[in-house]
Formats: C-alpha cells, structure tokens, sequence
C-alpha cells in the first residue's frame, strides 16, 4: 500500500497536477487507508515545516530574481559581453552561457528562469545568425548548471531540509558551477563556430558607442557586482543568508529606479510575479513535508534503508542506481519537489553510500537540473519552447552535447573526493 501511495503521487504528477497538489493529495489518502487518526497532525507538520528562519531569504530572493527579468538588469552585462567576444566567432553563447550561469539560482525554478533568458536571449542571438535550436537548448543547459551559484534558492532548501549550514553548500557548488559553465562555453562555441556562415558577432553586435560607454560600463559593474555582493556579505559574517537576500533587492530595485527601468507599474508586477513564484515554492515545500511524514509513519524510509543497507551492492552500483532515479524523477516532476522528496528518504543513506552531506547536496542538484533539461519530458525545454516557439524535439537533440558535458560533471561530483566537499 506504502509504495502504491508513492506511486500515485508520481502519476498526479506526470498527468499534470500541480507537484504541492499531487504530494499532499497522495499524502491524505495514504493516511486515509492506513492511519486515519493522523490527518489531525498534518497541520502541525505544514506549520513546522516553515518554521525556520532560514526561509524567509527564499521569496526575498526569488522576488529579486523576478526585479532582475523585469528591469533589464542583464542587458548592459550581455552587451558589455557581446563587445568584448566580438572577435570570437560565437562569443555570443559565452555571453549567454555567462550571464545564465550567475543568475539562474536566483529563482528557485530553473523552467521559470529559461524562459525569463530565452526572452532576453533568443532573438538578438537568431538575428546574428545563431541557431535557434542551439540557442534554445544552450540557454537551457546553462540555467541548469546555474543552480549551484548563490544565491541558489535549491541548495537553500536542501540545507533546510537536511540541518545543515548553507553557506558551506553555496561554497561547495561555485567550483563545479563554474567547472560546468567553462566546459558549456566551450562545446557551445565549437558547435556555433560550424554553424555560423559569417562572424555575426563582430558584424553586428551592438558596439558600444562612445556617448554611452560609461553607463553601459556602470550597468554590466552593477549586474556583475549582485553575486559577488551575495558571496561577500554572507562569508564574512557582516550579513546573515535572510539580511543578504533583503539587501539585494534594495539593489536591484534601486538598479531599475537609478536608471529609469523600474516604473511603479513594473515594480507591481514584480512583487507578483514574486508572491506567485513564492507561494508556489512554499506550496510544494508544505506539501513535500507532509509527504515524508507520511512515508517516515509507514515504514518506506526505513524499509529503503534497510533494503539499501543489506543489498550486498558495492558503492559505485548504488551511486549509479541514485543518480539514474533522481534524473527519471527530474524528467517527470519539479525539482524541487524531487529534492524535497529525495533529501529525507536518502540522507539516512549517507554511511552507505560513502557521501558526506555538502557532496550529497551538490549530487542531488546537479542530477535534478539534469532531469529537468533531458528528453523526452525535460521541463526546461518545455519552458524555452513556449517562449521561443522553437519544437521541443528541435531543442532536445540540441541539448544533447550538454547532457553529456553535465553527466559528465555529475560523474565527477559523485565518484571524485573532492577538497571542495570538505571547505564547509
């Protein structure tokens, strides 16, 4: 009964019932049939759930994620960029791939923020000769390695969800963020290279002129300077993870307001978009909670432990078989649903697999983002087409080359002891 629960939840969620609406709704009938009694505790679970301080940077965060696609806070950076590459054929997927990378943490939902770049992105990049499919995809592909550079909303809930201190898993991510982004660059700008006829870039990228050069200038400072103000007040104890996500969206309003992108009708747009994005993030955080109570009350966690624990399976067999669930799981469902759902069933898996908590973490996030962008259901590409209008099936085998960079990287994160997993 315990895992026919379980599976309900994942074909709620596969024919398209909201992730928060699919885990609480098999969460209730699983009690309904075997513990009737405790529907009475599912309150106290959904408040206790929220009940840590540390959330409360998630909608600051994610309402300076929506402040940052609205007022254009990326436009002088991808600018600035495109002038600088110029020369390079193809230098506008390093642009691209640059400015997904530092800011599609910000939302807490890697779909949302694909879309949000693919406008930003898709049509300057098809106008200079780009492949629209590889646009698409490449876009893709960075938002989700993105997720692993503060402010990453995901590694935030993980390190709620598992007692353990955020800012050792932001530090821990940066390094095979950056590792991935490197490699994305690189195989997106061979790719282009063979696909471009002419040097679009140096053609007709808009060349900053000289009347506007300085504030052009200021404006790429301002974009580049939101993470490295996130990294800094954070890691040096000046600001705490919830005073640091208030202060950047002073930062980015301020940004819209100083140089006339952020009206008040815009601004009102923005909070929301951000109270949607939020309330949805704490929806399926609620409900994820309410879910693993339900699974810790029939025996499932243990029993899986148990199951793992006597399999006789030697290490790198479980590692693969982990990561093989949780890319099935981030095809069919958000990610964050799959961390919340995850977390709590493998944590107690953490002697057996060989893993400490920050390597755990960077595992889980790197194979959800990858779940999110592979064929044949990737939510991400879904998210880009509907943006782009480019079909799908088009994007999906574009994406394809990535995939590989990422498992790759995935592959490396899992089997390698890396320092970096021990900084915290």
């Amino acid at each position: 009964m315990d895992f026919l629960i379980l599976l309900l939840a994942i074909f709620l969620i596969v024919i398209g019932v909201p992730v928060g609406l699919s885990l609480m709704g098999a969460a209730i009938v699983g009690f309904i049939f075997t513990a009737p009694i405790q529907l009475q505790a599912i309150a106290n679970v959904a408040v206790n759930s929220v009940n840590d301080p540390t959330l409360v940077a998630i909608p600051l965060f994610v309402l300076a994620g929506a402040v940052i696609a609205e007022s254009g806070f990326m436009d002088s950076l991808l600018e600035v960029l495109a002038w600088i590459l110029r020369p390079l054929r193809g230098g506008l997927i390093l642009s691209a791939v640059t400015t997904a990378l530092f800011f599609a943490g910000a939302t807490g939902s890697t779909a949302g923020e694909s879309s949000s770049l693919a406008g930003s992105f898709f049509k300057p990049m098809s106008r200079r000769g780009y492949s629209e499919p590889l646009t698409a995809a490449t876009i893709s592909a960075a938002c989700a390695a993105g997720v692993l550079i503060p402010p990453s909303i995901t590694l935030i809930i993980y390190g709620t969800v598992a007692n353990y201190p955020v800012t050792s898993l932001w530090l821990a991510g940066v390094v095979p963020a950056l590792m991935t982004g490197v490699l994305l660059g690189l195989v997106g700008v061979l790719r282009a290279r063979r696909g471009l006829k002419r040097n679009p870039v140096a053609a007709e990228s808009p060349l900053i002129k000289s009347q506007k050069l300085l504030i052009t200038v200021i404006k790429s400072i301002a974009a580049i300077g939101l993470p490295i103000f996130v990294m800094a007040g954070v890691y040096s104890g000046v600001f705490t993870i919830t005073e640091t996500a208030a202060i950047a969206i002073v930062y980015v309003l301020a940004f819209g307001l100083i140089f006339n992108r952020m009206g008040f009708r815009r601004m009102y747009r923005c909070f929301n978009i951000g109270a949607e994005r939020a309330a949805l993030i704490f929806m399926v955080f609620i409900s994820a909670h309410v879910f693993t109570y339900y699974l810790q009350l029939s025996g499932v966690i243990t029993s899986t432990v148990t199951g793992v624990t006597n399999s006789g399976l030697p290490r790198p067999v479980l590692l693969i078989l982990l990561d093989l669930v949780i890319l099935a799981l981030g095809s069919i469902m958000d990610g964050l649903g799959v961390l919340l759902v995850a977390t709590p069933i493998i944590f107690p898996l953490l002697g057996v697999l060989g893993l400490n908590p920050v390597q755990l973490g960077v595992m889980l996030c790197l194979a959800i983002e990858i779940g999110v962008i592979h064929p044949p259901i990737g939510l991400n590409l879904f998210a880009v087409s509907s943006v782009t209008d480019v079909p799908v099936g088009r994007i999906a085998i574009a994406v394809l080359p990535y995939i590989a960079v990422l498992l790759f990287m995935l592959g490396l994160v899992t089997f390698a002891h890396l320092p970096i997993f021990q900084w915290g």
